[in-house]
């Protein structure tokens, strides 16, 4: 088989375009009056491997 390298977030604005559409998420999705109305939460229980982060 052929070895595929994508190159995903090989360029900065890669990787700043997925923290964007992560935090877009974050902010109208997670607060829809569904999920509120069905008492779904974001989970933000921290992980052991990220402790040395906030969570956003």
């Amino acid at each position: 088989y052929p070895l595929i390298y994508p190159n995903f977030f090989s360029e900065e604005k890669d990787m700043n375009a997925l923290i964007d559409g992560y935090n877009f998420l974050l902010n109208n999705f997670s607060k829809s009056d569904v999920l509120i109305k069905n008492g779904i939460i974001l989970d933000r229980t921290p992980l052991e491997q990220c402790k040395q982060y906030q969570y956003a």
